[in-house]
């Protein structure tokens, strides 16, 4: 009868039939019944157990290792080889891609090397030791042969220093740090720590000997130069020696054509720490003004700049004088945007012809980096000058502005390179504010992109609008609740800076109001801190009937362009009760400047050019009721809200460039007075009855 051979996991290894041995399923003989002679196998087999399989292929004994045939999952292997000066190395069966993984680290295993070294798979647990006079380089492969967890020693024993790299595709962290043993008998341990998408990682011990960060260095010689002359680069680092990469920037014109060699990239070998590149401005009898150009180089092609360095470029070889007529402009190029906002605008340059035909037709051509950007032709004529223009607004064009070249000529510039054509750069600006912006261009911004920026209500991406009432609170029935709202601004223009105003009015509890405040997209650099003001009465205070008004302003480093998302925790008594926020984000940097707490029913405000003025109030009543538009300012944003108890903001925007008397309308009743001919009338200020109250002053800081 068969034998049912089964592992200890229950799993079948194997059907032994009678009077025979079955080697196909593992790596020892397994004995069927009655089979004669057995006494050997077993025997076999026991020695073949304790001694863990240790063998070697007798064919190729010093190349090949043989581990057992026909392993199961958990089997021991112990690998001896080669035959002659071994390594030794106990191994376990996984059954994974990697079939047998080793257990042990060499028992072992001190390697001496003299030249560059690479470390391999049978390197694990080594001591590697270095001994040369000059700097040699071990490096750490991409390679997924070796296994995760191999780990070796590198020892410095020579006088020359040892530099620990990665291979190209591979990390060795610390990355960006230049990793070498400066020391006679320092050393350090590198553990290969992942696998993965093709990529090794290993990481270095950061405290065993030196590491220091790679620093890259241009210097230009001449840094002004004349066409016709030689400008050298010499470049220094702490990189390991070998081939990297520089090129030039297409700015303003430049081009191969600008010089003698027309290569605009290329290589250098970085040898003891230096190197140069060389490149000769051609003289091209062409009046072009003075140019810029700038060298970049990176540690691989296409690759992140590491280093820059720029070279004036003095116009000497100008057209000749005679012959062809030269156009020659009548001042520098002038700039005259339309919108300062959006960078739209028009280019317009202004010439006139010293010599040549008085009338006649002229050709004009505008480049930036991405080529041509306008073409066309026109008559010029030498009684006043003549404009040439065109608009901005191409796609490509950078947040940070751009060149612009200039190009007139008597023939067309786009096919033909001729001595009569003349140039100039023109610096574009996008629109972008930073801190020497104006407040009045400032509240323009902040007034036209209203929709973009202002955010109240509910949660979401939309502004709801100039005037806005509703009589549905935020939440109802807890204590705090987060409004956030989202944003997409990209297309706007960018900025150093953004100031967020929060608001907040309702049942804010005693003390409530906003407790947190966040925004993603830029660095909080200053916090006005928190003003709350509750209960109704002629003087409230931070306590009462729960009712009241609560405002914070924080000034954050970023563009306003990047911003992605604005929330406002608000706090408020937790009944059948709720409270409203309000944001508002301003470009550039600004505080309130005046603030009249529970300010007088009468009450006015001067507003200088550029402010804005903000007007918070806690009303009472249970229906809408907002307040009333101000005179002499038409740019008014005004919130209405009531449940049980009502509130509101109302933010007023000074664009003007003269000074505005902020005061409000009086609210007229008439009754009769007893005599039914007689009708009195009262004046009273809008704000009667309603506290408590803020009002105040937002200016831009300088």
């Amino acid at each position: 009868m068969a034998y049912d051979v089964t592992k200890s996991n229950t799993e079948r290894l194997a059907i032994v039939n009678d009077r025979t041995v079955e080697t196909s399923s593992s790596s020892i003989g397994l004995i069927g019944k009655n089979y004669t002679n057995h006494g050997e196998i077993i025997a076999e087999n026991l020695v073949h157990m304790l001694e863990n399989f240790n063998s070697f292929n007798p064919a190729n004994a010093t190349t090949e290792p043989l581990p057992p045939k026909n392993p199961i999952i958990g089997q021991l292997w112990y690998e001896n080889f080669p035959k002659e000066d071994p390594v030794e190395n106990l191994n376990v069966y996984t059954g994974s891609a990697d079939k047998w993984q080793r257990m042990n680290p060499s028992l072992t295993n001190i390697e001496n090397k003299s030249s560059a070294y690479t470390i391999s798979e049978s390197d694990h647990g080594s001591y590697i030791r270095i001994d040369s006079t000059t700097l040699k380089t071990v490096t750490l492969p991409n390679t997924a042969s070796i296994p995760v967890g191999t780990s070796v020693i590198i020892v410095r024993v020579g006088t020359g220093d040892v530099v620990i790299s990665a291979e190209d595709g591979a990390v060795a962290e610390p990355q960006n740090q230049i990793k070498t043993i400066a020391n006679r008998f320092g050393r350090v341990t590198a553990i290969k720590v992942m696998q993965s998408n093709g990529v090794a990682t290993w990481e270095i011990d950061a405290t065993a000997d030196k590491l220091s960060s790679e620093t890259w260095n241009i210097t230009a010689s001449p840094a002004t130069v004349n066409e016709g002359v030689p400008v050298t680069w010499t470049i220094t680092s702490n990189a390991l020696p070998g081939t990297y990469f520089w090129s030039l920037e297409q700015i303003g014109g430049i081009s191969g054509a600008d010089f003698t060699d027309p290569a605009m990239s290329g290589t250098f070998i970085l040898a003891n720490g230096t190197s140069t590149v060389t490149k000769t401005l051609r003289s091209d009898s062409l009046t072009e003004g003075s140019e810029t150009i700038i060298l970049n180089i990176a540690k691989t092609q296409n690759g992140v700049s590491v280093a820059s360095s720029s070279v004036l470029v003095n116009d000497t070889s100008r057209a000749p004088d005679g012959g062809t007529p030269e156009p020659t402009p009548t001042s520098d190029p002038s700039i005259n945007l339309q919108d300062s906002f959006t960078g739209t605008g028009t280019v317009t340059v202004n010439w006139s012809i010293l010599n040549g035909p008085a009338n006649g037709t002229y050709y004009y051509e505008f480049t930036d980096a991405a080529g041509i950007y306008a073409e066309g032709n026109g008559n010029l004529n030498s009684f006043g000058g003549a404009t040439i223009a065109t608009g901005l607004g191409r796609p490509e064009m950078p947040s940070t502005g751009f060149n612009l070249r200039v190009t007139l000529s008597l023939a067309n510039v786009v096919t033909n390179e001729l001595s009569d054509r003349i140039s100039y750069i023109v610096q574009i600006d996008d629109g972008s504010v930073n801190d020497s912006t104006s407040a009045i261009l400032l509240a323009n911004y902040f007034w036209i992109n209203r929709s973009s920026l202002v955010r109240y209500g509910t949660s979401g991406d939309t502004y709801p609008g100039d005037n806005y009432s509703v009589n549905n609170p935020n939440a109802r029935f807890v204590g705090s609740f987060r409004n956030t709202w989202t944003y997409a601004n990209s297309v706007l223009p960018g900025s150093t800076y953004f100031t967020v105003v929060s608001l907040a009015t309702g049942a804010i509890g005693d003390g409530g109001g906003i407790t947190a405040t966040s925004v993603d997209g830029g660095i909080l650099i200053s916090d006005s801190g928190l003003t709350t003001l509750v209960g109704d009465g002629i003087n409230p205070t931070n306590s009462g009937n729960g009712y009241g008004i609560s405002y914070n302003v924080k000034v954050y480093q970023g563009s306003i362009d990047k911003i992605t998302s604005n929330s406002i925790v608000s706090n408020h008594i937790g009944r059948n009760q709720g409270a409203w926020t309000y944001s508002y984000i301003l470009p550039q940097k600004w505080d309130f400047v005046s603030a009249s707490v529970n300010f007088g029913e009468n009450y006015t405000a001067t507003l200088n050019p550029g402010d804005v003025h903000f007007t918070l109030i806690e009303r009472g009543g249970d229906s809408a009721s907002p307040i009333v538009q101000p005179n002499n300012i038409s740019n008014n944003m005004t919130v209405d809200n009531w449940w049980y108890n009502g509130g509101g903001v109302q933010c007023s925007v000074n664009t003007s460039s003269s000074t505005v008397a902020l005061t409000y309308p009086l609210t007229v009743t008439s009754y009769p007075d007893g005599d039914p001919g007689n009708i009195i009338e009262t004046s009273t200020s809008p704000f009667a009855g309603w506290t408590p109250r803020i009002a105040g002053i937002l200016r831009k800081l300088d």
